[in-house]
């Protein structure tokens, strides 16, 4: 994509169960969003464990609402074109201009 907004697909995992301790979700919304997908820069990849800053990071910048997982549910996946990311960090930003996400995401290697 270019740093531009455009169509992104968010995929959301729904109705999820626990199997032997773990997390499978057994199935998916899509939902068409608008985003702006963008190389991650060294201060974006701070907040992340020293692991996570070596895979293909992107930032995401979206006015749509975008999980992260945790308590139970599975992180959202993003799909743009042939490549798919999954989020691992989502952020909201409150301002009096124009309120978004500041998402982080990892390429899903396929």
């Amino acid at each position: 994509m270019a740093l531009g907004r455009g169509a992104v697909t968010r995929r959301r995992p729904t109705n999820g169960t626990y199997l032997n301790g773990r997390y499978e979700a057994s199935a998916a919304s899509d939902t068409i969003i608008q985003a702006s997908i963008q190389p991650a820069r060294g201060d974006d990849l701070l907040a992340l464990p020293e692991g996570g800053r070596l895979h293909q990071m992107r930032k995401v910048y979206t006015d749509s609402e975008v999980r992260a997982g945790g308590g139970g549910q599975a992180p959202d996946q993003l799909i743009d074109g042939a490549d798919t990311y999954t989020v691992i960090m989502a952020a909201p930003y409150q301002s009096g201009v124009r309120s978004h996400f500041k998402v982080i995401v990892e390429k899903i290697k396929g």
